[in-house]
């Protein structure tokens, strides 16, 4: 476990500090010596003899030499035991004491580092041991001087004169008043402290380690013999065998302190010493120290008388109220002293017997009654009765008590006798034998100090002597600690607090004494002008409950410290015994030297180390089990010490009781306490020290003043030793001192920790920090309470400023800004923001070091950054060089896959940018303050290929969300990653902000991490200071969301390289509008230029209309059949929008032009369309092996108005001629309805058709206002020599025609009818939702092949008379009858009858006539066919044809009636009406005559038909008729 050793208790909390002789070791400088080139003190010598002397922390009584003393004063009145008083105090001198024999008894000395502060002197006598008794000075000696010192036997031998006098010498005369000096420079002229001093003079080298102790290393080390000069003892220190020498010179100082301390207690004894004890509250000891060039010392009480009425003069001074006599008692002295006289001197308000107080606190008040125990091997356990604490008896039982009391101090009157012959009557006998108390603590008599503090309370209490009666019982509680130290018994067993009644009852004396000084008057009274307590307004700022300033001279002040270092002693009481597990031999051990003891768990180096804070935390509740004494009751006892009350003393206690609390609170780990009591004492600190700058920056001023007085006029000094003209108008600042400013700062860091307030570190590397901002990120969980760390960071930036500390102004107004800008209002974040730049300004002015501002803008201000796309025309498109050769064939191979993932792109989910020209980037950004954010450069990181950006500067409002563009350039092709963006404010702070692509992977990622952190979290409860973020996040190990930029994807552009630009400079549309008439034909010219500096060599068109785009929807719904898709397919791709033909090698060079030639065609319902124009340099010369190229593409809209004008319906296909259907062979005929045409080609058409032709007739109607010229034609044929034939029409407006065409029969192959319906674009094949039938297919298929046939043959234009406009009408929206696909489908058997007169053309009853049939074989393969001749009746009445039907017979060749049909009894023929006719080739044909005789007139019809004769099949076989042939008979 990491661990800090603790440091040395202070002594202002010692509980002992009453029991412990102070030694002072001073430095002393001998200007003189140092003048003559003589070795000075050095730290190093200093610290290492004031080490030596501070070693010596307890003396044995063995160990103090009472030979030594000095003689004895003349007023000194002899004792019992012959000694005298200055043999009072000596632990064998009295047969009466009580306390362990002189061997056994142990003084206990402290070595403080300074001083007693001036306005404490009333307290002198009060409480003594808070003076220095003995002050040892340390000096380097000359060398020049005779060694003299100790003798072999060790005895003290000063140089002496003729008369037996001691003699000084030259040097020690020099040593002696340097020393002089020195006292008087840190302790009052009045002062009656030190009772012994010695000025040490040690080498000049400090010994090294490996030299044995007593080892002679100079000559005479041995040989020293001290030199008194004016009672002024001076002693040279061996260079070896320090330690010991030290040792014995302490015994010495000691045993002449306890002969003062005698001499002092026969003063307070005398008539004299009893009235001032009694006079006034706080008596006090002073001494006339003699002028340092006229030592002069009053060693008799004449010399006294002598120096009254000086002092007497000096008193006339005082005012009034002051009580004092002119008989002063005088408290002879040794020559140690330096000659000075040392009086009792009243002080204070005047005192008179009050009614008694209250009783002190029982040790039953303290603890419950313990049960019965074993006996334990303790030998210094006393039994007691416990209870609740606190409790006051009422006052009737304080007058019995009272009672009591005074029957007991009447009794004990002779008891006390041993101890002093004074009359103990009144206020004076409480008072003495509380001194005399004191004496005997502080001599190690512990026994008798008890005895003389139990009696002396009880007497001060009885008088209503408060004050003195608190001090008493405070050190009855001190002399209780060592009679039980001195009784120990050296084992380490221990036992509870509550159970011990010897603590307890030290405890129940330490809080009588504070009840005691709670009820304790004023010591001076309101008109006391002079005043122990300086400090007439306290700065501090108020806690709890606020009090009045107090008055000035009532010495509210003495009171305080009293009160508030009792407070401090019990907490450090309670707290050793706490550390020590109980209480035993190790508490009083532990209480003795003030230290911690060794099993006390030590502070920790860092709270980081959650391990052994727990551990630390363990051993500190095992303590408080073992002890029984918790911890919040331990700091109780010191937090009462930080009262209101404590506003009455000078900042400087104040601080040292706030330091004394907080350390208490550090060990007892009680961090919120010890952070509230850091806080103040930060405070007080910093008025201390900006006090004290004051007052040192007007004392140099000052001595600049006076050291400048008598130079120039005209010119004055600034204390550098420079003249500075009066009027001169420049001015000189003095640097500002930053002295311990950081360690005010750290103390304030500290405070801010435990309230949860996240300050910013500015000794942060690198300075740019880099954070890593994902979609959503882990809310992080605040701890402690808002409002107070608000106030905290004023507190810290009012401080700051106070000292002034401008990084630290910096550093909590941007750290406020951060974590706590929700909690702050507008005018204090605009407070904030102004604050903090004008110490940045100063700190740059002055050139104070300072290593620059962290980012500190809290959480997201960056939430997005997106690329801004290319414009359309200047978007890069990716292709493939095989689509240039493929695009060269007249027909490329298609994919019949509308989605083929193999062909997908390259770079797809890229942004895809062009080399050098500039690319727009937004970023979005937050302000969540209420002031407006000034940022100095927004910029962007990348990686890849360099990208050169513009910074930007912004202005962010207040509250708000704003976009900013930030222009960038790429200068070469190749990828590029953009990162985030680098924000740099005004202040110099920047941050490199990472915002990486959330794809799938790493937002599940993320969610994952998120989740278990959040459930981890909430698995465990924490309280107190563990919920902290930094113990949340190390506690357990949580994984955090990551960090690493390795696993992020960043948003990808991919750079190509440099593209050509064109733009269209001009068009031949007016407002880029065309209107057309349906069918219509335009010409669209474009001019395109070059603005750039790369030539184009690749140039190509595409289209997009309204109509071809209506047209996809519709196919790509699903729901046409294939005949309706491919209807919609053949209009798309032969007869588009826009077409276009491609010039071929098409180069433009930078700055050239073309012209782009377009056709337009006009259909209804096209309401606009877009010519897109592809366009590139693809044979660059540093091209290297690439598969691809890019291109960049121009769109012109073109808006349409397509005017509707003709309309074509009812379309028919019907044989050419009724009259040679029927075949009238005799008689008038009826002529055609087409014959009255005036179309002479069309008649002649007429005229030449067979049964192989029909007619096309369509009726066409206009819609329009205007009239038009149609032409219905046959399509240009392979044979140009045939002129096709057309025939044109006029269609007036609102008129309708109707065209007819003679048209060729079709006749297709069975390969050609079974072909499947094709699809003319790259459409995936789609399974049919219903299931046909073979035959359904087969007929579908049929009649789709034959319709295409159909309407290939034919085609529709039209001519506006009088213009130039012309266009084409479509047939395909035109729907064919199956009874139309029958006539214009050429008969696969073709059968015709005709009848042929012989030797007449008119036919008459009884003519011979011949009956031909011919039959054509018109299939793709032979035939035999099987004819036969069958007449038919003329009308339905003509019952001469009708006959039974015959009886089914068996099948033959064929599949007409076996009978022959009856005929008609007026006909006779001639030869068989049946026949079977040979085997027809494909194309061939045959004829059968059968010859007849019309034997009436009348008319005749006949018949012929003809079957296809096919072996047994289940096949039906082909049976074709002839057109019926009518015969008419004259």
């Amino acid at each position: 476990m990491s661990s800090t050793p603790a440091p040395q208790l202070s002594a202002l909390a010692d509980p002992l500090a009453l029991a412990r002789l102070q030694v002072l070791l001073v430095p002393v400088h001998n200007s003189a010596s140092s003048s003559k080139g003589n070795v000075d003190l050095t730290d190093a010598v200093f610290d290492h003899w004031s080490g030596l002397f501070r070693s010596h922390q307890t003396l044995r009584g063995d160990e103090i030499l009472h030979g030594a003393l000095s003689p004895r004063s003349p007023s000194a009145r002899p004792g019992k035991d012959g000694q005298g008083p200055r043999g009072r105090f000596l632990p064998n001198a009295s047969a009466a004491s009580i306390s362990r024999g002189g061997s056994s008894n142990h003084v206990h000395l402290a070595f403080p580092s300074q001083p007693p502060a001036k306005h404490l002197y009333p307290l002198s006598l009060l409480r003594m041991t808070s003076f220095p008794l003995v002050v040892v000075g340390i000096a380097v000696e000359d060398g020049d001087d005779e060694v003299e010192g100790y003798s072999v036997d060790g005895k003290l031998e000063p140089a002496k004169d003729k008369k037996g006098r001691p003699r000084p010498t030259l040097q020690t005369q020099g040593w002696d008043s340097a020393f002089r000096h020195t006292l008087a420079s840190i302790l009052p002229e009045t002062s009656a402290f030190p009772l012994v001093k010695r000025l040490v003079l040690v080498p000049s080298q400090t010994p090294s380690p490996s030299s044995r102790q007593g080892t002679p290393a100079r000559k005479g080390s041995l040989q020293r013999k001290d030199s008194s000069t004016g009672g002024q003892t001076v002693v040279r220190a061996p260079l070896d065998g320090g330690d010991n020498w030290v040792a014995r010179l302490l015994g010495e100082l000691v045993g002449e302190v306890f002969g003062e301390l005698g001499e002092l207690a026969a003063s307070l004894e005398s008539p004299a010493g009893m009235n001032i004890l009694s006079g006034t509250l706080l008596p006090s000891l002073s001494s006339a120290m003699p002028s340092p060039s006229h030592p002069q010392s009053p060693a008799s009480p004449a010399a006294a008388a002598r120096s009254r009425p000086q002092s007497a003069s000096s008193a006339s001074s005082r005012p009034s109220s002051l009580v004092h006599s002119n008989s002063l008692p005088i408290v002879p002295s040794s020559p140690g002293h330096g000659g000075a006289s040392r009086t009792l001197t009243p002080g204070g308000r005047p005192t008179s017997i009050q009614n008694p107080s209250a009783p002190p606190i029982q040790a039953s008040a303290i603890a419950p009654a313990p049960s019965p125990v074993q006996t334990s091997s303790n030998p210094f356990r006393r039994s007691g009765v416990l209870s609740s604490p606190f409790n006051r008896s009422s006052s009737a039982n304080a007058n019995a008590s009272a009672n009591v009391a005074a029957a007991a101090l009447a009794k004990d009157i002779a008891g006390m006798a041993k101890y002093t012959t004074a009359p103990l009557a009144g206020i004076a006998g409480g008072r003495l034998l509380k001194l005399l108390g004191d004496m005997y603590l502080i001599t190690g008599m512990y026994a008798d100090a008890i005895k003389c503090y139990d009696d002396g309370a009880e007497r001060a209490r009885s008088v209503g002597d408060v004050l003195w009666e608190a001090l008493a019982r405070e050190g009855r509680a001190v002399a209780g600690v060592g009679e039980a130290w001195e009784a120990r018994d050296g084992s380490n067993l221990s036992t509870p607090f509550p159970t011990s009644p010897i603590p307890v009852e030290i405890l129940s004396h330490y809080f009588s004494a504070l009840a005691c000084l709670s009820r304790s008057p004023l010591p001076f009274p309101p008109t006391q002008i002079l005043s122990p307590t300086p400090q007439t307004a306290s700065g501090s700022f108020p806690i709890g409950t606020r009090v009045s300033a107090p008055q000035i001279g009532t010495g509210e002040g003495l009171l305080a410290y009293l009160y508030t270092s009792m407070c401090l002693r019990i907490s450090h009481f309670v707290l050793l015994i706490f550390a020590a597990g109980g209480w035993g031999s190790i508490a009083l051990s532990s209480l003795i030297s003030h230290t911690l003891p060794r099993s006390f768990p030590p502070l920790l180096e860092t709270q980081n180390d959650l391990s052994a804070l727990r551990k630390r935390r363990l051993l500190l509740n095992q303590l408080a089990s073992q002890s029984q004494l918790t911890r919040t009751s331990i700091l109780g006892h010191a937090e009462a010490a930080l009262g209101s009350y404590k506003r009455a003393m000078p900042k400087t206690e104040q601080l040292a009781v706030y330091v004394e609390v907080a350390w208490l609170a550090r060990w007892l780990d009680l961090e919120r306490k010890e952070a509230a009591a850091t806080r103040q004492l930060a405070s007080l600190l910093v008025q201390v020290i900006t006090e004290g700058r004051e007052e040192s920056k007007r004392f140099a001023s000052q001595l600049a003043t006076d050291t400048d007085a008598g130079k120039d006029d005209n010119a004055t000094g600034i204390g550098l030793g420079l003249p500075v003209s009066v009027n001169d108008p420049r001015s000189l600042r003095r640097r500002e001192s930053a002295e311990g400013n950081a360690s005010i700062i750290s103390l304030f860091e500290r405070a801010c920790q435990v309230f949860g307030v996240d300050l910013l570190s500015l000794d942060v590397e690198p300075k740019v920090s880099t954070t890593i901002q994902t979609e959503r990120e882990a809310e992080t969980p605040s701890f402690g309470w808002a409002d107070l760390q608000v106030e905290l960071l004023k507190e810290g930036i009012a401080m700051a400023e106070a000292l002034p500390d401008h990084a630290a102004v910096i550093r909590f107004c941007l750290s406020a800004l951060k974590a706590l800008h929700t909690h702050l209002t507008p005018s204090n974040q605009s407070q904030l923001v102004k604050l903090y730049p004008k110490a940045l300004s100063i700190i740059r002015r002055r050139a104070i070091d300072f290593d620059g501002i962290p980012w500190w803008l809290p959480g997201r201000i960056v939430l997005s950054v997106e690329i801004s796309s290319l414009s359309v025309n200047k978007m890069p498109f990716e292709h493939s060089r095989t689509e240039i050769s493929t695009s060269e064939k007249k027909e490329g191979r298609k994919d019949p896959f509308l989605y083929n993932p193999r062909l997908k792109g390259p770079g797809v989910g890229k942004t895809t940018l062009v080399a050098n020209e500039q690319v727009d980037v937004y970023v979005t950004l937050q302000n969540v303050f209420s002031f407006d954010l000034e940022i100095q450069d927004v910029s962007l990181l990348t990686d890849g290929v360099p990208f050169v950006t513009t910074p930007l500067p912004i202005m962010l409002p207040a509250s708000s969300v704003q976009t900013v563009r930030v222009t960038g350039m790429a200068p070469a092709a190749g990828s590029l990653q953009i990162k985030g963006v680098n924000v740099r404010l005004m202040d110099g702070s920047a941050a490199e902000i990472l915002l990486p692509v959330a794809d799938a992977a790493g937002s599940k990622r993320d969610s994952k991490r998120r989740s278990h952190i959040l459930a981890d979290a909430a698995r465990t409860k924490r309280q107190g200071l563990e919920a902290r973020n930094s113990m949340l996040l190390s506690a357990d190990g949580l994984p955090a969301l990551p960090t690493q930029q390795d696993e992020h994807k960043w948003l990808e552009c991919q750079i190509v390289e440099e593209q050509p630009l064109l733009w269209i400079k001009q068009t031949s549309l007016t407002h880029g509008t065309v209107m057309l008439y349906n069918g219509e034909k335009s010409i669209i010219r474009i001019t395109l230029e070059n603005s750039s500096t790369v030539p184009v060599d690749f140039v190509k068109l595409s289209f997009e209309d309204s109509v071809s785009r209506e047209a996809q929807i519709v196919v790509a719904e699903g729901e046409l059949s294939p005949e309706q898709a491919y209807e919609i397919d053949y209009d798309a791709l032969n007869r588009p929008v826009f077409s276009w033909d491609s010039p071929g090698d098409l180069v433009i060079p930078p700055g050239g032009r073309t012209v782009l030639t377009v056709y337009c065609l006009g259909k209804v319902g096209c309401v606009d369309g877009s010519i897109r124009i592809d366009y590139g340099y693809i044979n660059r010369k540093e091209e290297s092996a690439s598969s691809t190229f890019y291109t960049r593409r121009l769109t012109f809209p073109i808006l349409f108005t397509v005017y509707h004008t003709l309309e074509c319906y009812s379309l028919d296909v019907a044989p050419s001629s009724e009259d040679k259907q029927t075949g009238s062979v005799n008689g008038p005929t009826s002529q055609p309805a087409f014959s009255a045409s005036t179309d002479d080609s069309l008649r002649r058409a007429l005229k030449e058709t067979d049964d192989r032709d029909v007619l096309f007739c369509i009726n066409i109607r206009n819609v329009y206002g205007v009239p038009f010229e149609v032409a219905l034609g046959t399509a240009q044929t392979a044979d140009e020599s045939a002129e096709p034939l057309v025939v044109t029409r006029l269609v007036p407006p609102g008129a309708t025609e109707r065209l007819v065409l003679p048209i060729r029969r079709q006749g297709l192959t069975q390969e050609e009818r079974s072909r499947a319906i094709p699809s003319l674009t790259g459409r995936q094949y789609v399974v049919q939702k219903g299931k046909r039938s073979e035959a359904e297919l087969a007929r579908t298929r049929e009649a789709f092949w034959f319709r295409e046939n159909l309407l290939q043959l034919v085609e529709i234009s039209w001519r506006e008379p009088g213009s130039l406009r012309s266009g084409t009408l479509s047939l395909r929206d035109q729907a064919l009858a199956g009874a139309q696909l029958d006539a214009f489908r050429l008969d696969e058997l073709a059968v015709s009858l005709t009848v042929e007169p012989r030797n007449k053309e008119t036919l008459q009853a009884m003519d011979f006539v011949d009956l031909r049939i011919n039959v054509a074989n018109n299939l793709e393969r032979p035939l035999r066919p099987y004819v036969r001749l069958e007449a038919i009746p003329t009308s339905s009445n003509d019952s001469s044809w009708t006959s039974p039907a015959p009886p089914p017979a068996p099948r033959r060749v064929s599949s007409l009636p076996a009978t022959p049909v009856p005929v008609a009894k007026t006909v006779a023929f001639d030869g068989v009406l049946d026949a079977t006719l040979p085997l027809l080739q494909p194309g061939e044909s045959a004829s059968h005559v059968v010859g007849a005789v019309l034997l009436a007139s009348g008319t005749y019809n006949f018949r012929a038909a003809a079957e296809e004769i096919v072996p047994t099949s289940s096949i039906p076989p082909t049976v074709c008729f002839s057109p019926n042939v009518a015969v008419n008979v004259a």
